[in-house]
């Protein structure tokens, strides 16, 4: 006997996993050079019954997690040893400034 074969559609509804909805989302943005404005599209995956807000706003947040700079381990003592001896020399001028004062007078 031959083995019934299943069809694409029903291998891909076999899968497990959520259910999925792709939308087309446009974004329009004034270009950098002429200030004309340009389209940028993009495919967003989605939960069926999920609102398309909420997986912008995930979107955004995680562009913007991108673009912050964290200070490693190895920056942070380097940088409070060179803002140390910057307080210590404005303390060192402000006393001579000081008998610059008392000499002219």
């Amino acid at each position: 006997m031959a083995k019934k074969q299943k069809s694409f559609a029903e291998k891909a509804s076999s899968k497990g996993g959520k259910d999925l909805v792709y939308v087309k989302y446009v974004k329009s943005v004034p270009s950098e050079k002429e200030g004309y404005w340009r389209f940028n599209e993009s495919m967003v995956a989605m939960e069926k019954g999920s609102s398309l807000d909420a997986a912008l706003k995930e979107m955004e947040d995680a562009a913007n997690l991108v673009d912050i700079e964290l200070p490693t381990a190895e920056e942070a003592p380097a940088q409070e040893a060179a803002e140390a001896p910057a307080k210590e020399e404005s303390a060192e001028e402000a006393p001579a400034q000081e008998d610059s004062k008392d000499k002219s007078s």
